[in-house]
């Protein structure tokens, strides 16, 4: 007789990392929807004036996720808050070894779903149930990431779009002699 799948009738949970610290966290229940979205941006062409107008491809745009999570804590009796803390140390800047910026995260449930990896872009808490004493014991949040295969701090931006600009400069050769470079 085979045996089965160990894993069968399991409930694959979401797992949320935060690729800086390699912590990561687990949610309590999976989500019932998840969004992703893709903007293609498009403006219309500086010379077009008819009412279907020609259109210019501008840049292009990181996808987003977008995801509500339910955290409950209720029977345990404890707060929710230290749930709620985890996913906003994913929002918070990382003043440790010059990141100076939030942290990258990856977004993965199981192996039928695509892994997304970026950033926290927002993270929105509502909390809907409480202890006798006032201690809240479940809690919406909704969740928004920004796709990112790299992050850096806006200071770092800034000195490797100088960095790029000179090696971009570099590769011109001046003229001669300090000559114009124009034929005799």
């Amino acid at each position: 007789m085979a045996a089965g799948n160990p894993n069968e009738g399991q409930i694959t949970r979401a797992l949320i990392k935060n690729e800086d610290t390699g912590e990561q966290m687990t949610v309590h229940f999976n989500p019932k929807e998840l969004s992703i979205d893709k903007s293609v941006p498009w403006q219309k062409h500086k010379t077009s004036e008819s009412d279907a107008p020609t259109l210019e491809f501008t840049a292009s745009e990181p996808k987003t996720l977008g995801v509500e999570l339910l955290f409950d804590t209720y029977e345990k009796q404890t707060s929710v808050h230290n749930e709620v803390k985890k996913l906003d140390k994913l929002c918070k800047i990382i003043n440790k070894d010059d990141k100076k910026r939030p942290p990258m995260v990856t977004w993965t449930w199981g192996d039928k779903m695509p892994t997304f990896k970026g950033v926290v872009e927002s993270l929105g808490v509502k909390y809907t149930m409480f202890l006798a004493d006032g201690t809240p014991c479940r809690a919406t949040v909704t969740l928004k990431m920004k796709e990112a295969s790299k992050v850096m701090a806006k200071d770092t931006a800034s000195d490797s779009g100088r960095a790029d600009a000179e090696a971009n400069n570099s590769d011109t050769v001046p003229p001669p002699n300090g000559s114009g470079g124009g034929g005799t």
